[in-house]
């Protein structure tokens, strides 16, 4: 393996916290609806077979 810089990481981490953020701020309220149907379906879906 190579090593990695602790720079090229922080770097890194902080990229993918402004891509976070944008994607945080950019979701429509459907999408939100979509995803807390998901976690709730799967709650339940576990509940059952559990």
């Amino acid at each position: 393996t190579l090593p990695i810089s602790v720079a090229h990481l922080e770097k890194s981490f902080s990229r993918l916290k402004l891509i976070k953020t944008y994607l945080r701020s950019s979701i429509s309220q459907e999408r939100l609806i979509g995803l807390a149907l998901i976690a709730i379906e799967h709650d339940i879906y576990m509940a059952f077979f559990d």
